[in-house]
């Protein structure tokens, strides 16, 4: 097996005329997917260690809620709908170390909702110092929302695979922060030539340098997305 450029987590195992099996890991807990002997060796590798019973098709994976529909075409779909349930309004009294305890726990949302992505970082940028309500009141709305959208989470069915092509969408608002720095975002889908599309990767965050005018922020956020879709095209 083969690890790609972008993500050193993830395996690939090319086939004599196909791939055969991906393997992605976390700490020890490891998702995987692939055809027939794949899943042979898989099976005979995990006859040597000790390892907690495989689940198959719809589980939990560093908190992510993972769910395969049982026909074909085999659409699959991922969501933290547990973490936006026990998500909670915070008072406007709230103290920085309960915000803290807050906003980390609300930040494992930024790894399958790309909407709640600016609003975690701006929160991450709060400091001891600079704690105020409006910080507050603009976590409890992003709350609000999540709730409000917990159905809605990234769905994976099928692409046609002669006419794939990447769609890439950046931005930057300007000076948007508290301490005047700009925030880029931009996003990379995958898609076919019906219309169909995965998102591949996705951020919005301060940016490290500094931004004079609104054109160079759109150039900083462009360049950072180009770079990631150039990673992914090479990979795939």
């Amino acid at each position: 097996m083969k690890g790609p450029v972008r993500d050193p987590r993830l395996f690939v195992k090319d086939g004599p005329n196909a791939l055969q099996g991906l393997l992605g890991g976390c700490v020890d807990d490891f998702l995987m997917g692939g055809d027939t002997h794949f899943q042979a060796l898989m099976e005979k590798t995990l006859q040597r260690f000790d390892s907690k019973p495989r689940v198959c098709d719809n589980m939990d994976f560093i908190g992510v809620s993972i769910k395969t529909a049982p026909v074909p075409p085999r659409v699959l779909s991922i969501d933290r709908t547990g973490y936006i349930d026990a998500a909670r309004k915070l008072l406007i009294s709230i103290s920085y170390d309960k915000f803290v305890l807050v906003r980390a726990a609300f930040a494992w949302l930024a790894h399958s909702r790309p909407d709640l992505c600016c609003a975690i970082n701006r929160a991450a940028q709060v400091s001891t110092s600079k704690l105020h309500e409006e910080h507050v009141k603009e976590l409890n709305k992003a709350t609000k929302h999540a709730k409000a959208t917990k159905t809605l989470s990234p769905m994976y069915s099928p692409l046609e695979k002669e006419t794939l092509h990447l769609f890439v969408y950046a931005d930057a608002c300007f000076a948007s922060n508290d301490d005047l720095s700009s925030q880029l975002g931009y996003i990379v889908l995958l898609c076919d030539g019906h219309s169909r599309c995965h998102v591949m990767t996705y951020s919005s965050r301060k940016s490290r340098r500094v931004v004079k005018s609104i054109m160079a922020g759109d150039v900083y956020a462009v360049s950072e997305a180009f770079d990631d879709a150039s990673i992914i095209t090479h990979d795939l």
